[in-house]
């Protein structure tokens, strides 16, 4: 009876130990997780560092003339150049139409003998005379540009020869009438109307005489 029993219970064992070990998982057996894989809230290629704010304000800039933007600064440092190239395009544009206007003339009111005086027209420094009396004067032979007559030994001034009438000046002024401008600190005369006297003698009456010459004195008679 003993020995029916174990033989028995032998192949039953048999069946229940295969049975566990089909149920054991061998050692490299995948076992799927059963945790979800992390969520990456980042967008591809999203950085998630911020980038470092500046605390510098940027250069405060104008508009320059041109549509060039330029720093504040620039434009208050140039504003004294273009003032001053204003004015030395105002002072150029005067001279011009102002012979006497400029630091190289003398001055006129001592070349003026009375009754010539010395008036302004027009923003010009210009000699004129009293009513009923005409213009005339005396300049240099040294240095003239005058040439083709004749002068007596030990003669070096000319008298400028004044016009018959008041209408010779054409409503001018003394100054246009004769040329007058400055260089170098002297007054200059380059037109000759009615010529001029050297001695006693007249030269260029018929106003052919060109060239500069310095004036000494100007006068009314």
């Amino acid at each position: 009876m003993n020995i029916l029993t174990l033989l028995l219970t032998i192949p039953y064992l048999l069946v229940v130990t295969e049975c566990c070990m089909r149920m054991v998982p061998p050692d490299d057996a995948y076992i799927p997780s059963t945790l979800a894989p992390e969520k990456s809230t980042l967008a591809p290629g999203e950085i998630t560092m911020a980038p470092e704010k500046s605390t510098m304000a940027p250069e405060d800039t104008t508009m320059a003339p041109g549509g060039v933007s330029t720093p504040e600064t620039s434009e208050e440092t140039e504003a004294p150049e273009v003032t001053m190239m204003t004015t030395m395009a105002m002072e150029s544009t005067t001279e011009e139409t102002c012979p006497t206007f400029t630091t190289k003339c003398p001055d006129l009111s001592t070349i003026a003998v009375a009754p010539m005086m010395v008036q302004e027209v027009d923003g010009c420094a210009v000699f004129t005379c009293p009513p009923g009396l005409l213009p005339y004067g005396y300049g240099s032979l040294v240095g003239t540009e005058l040439t083709g007559f004749y002068i007596p030994p030990g003669e070096d001034t000319f008298r400028l020869i004044r016009p018959v009438t008041l209408t010779e000046l054409n409503g001018g002024t003394v100054n246009d009438f004769f040329g007058i401008s400055c260089e170098n600190n002297k007054l200059i005369v380059s037109k000759y109307p009615r010529g001029i006297s050297v001695g006693i003698t007249p030269v260029g009456t018929d106003g052919s005489l060109s060239g500069k010459s310095s004036m000494d004195t100007m006068r009314c008679s």
